[in-house]
């Protein structure tokens, strides 16, 4: 679980740095509509979206 995104292209090399309101544990990222789609972990865990 975390609350930071580290976004790297396919050689490693680090593009973008994302702090998180909230803890997640689990993500899917929808490039063509810019959104992270977050599994969040709190006592009511729900899924948690954000636009980059």
């Amino acid at each position: 679980m975390s609350n930071e995104i580290f976004e790297l292209d396919y050689q490693g090399n680090p593009l973008a740095y994302y702090q998180l309101d909230r803890q997640i544990y689990s993500i899917a990222v929808d490039e063509e509509e810019r959104k992270i789609y977050a599994v969040t972990y709190d006592e009511d865990p729900g899924i948690a979206v954000f636009e980059y």
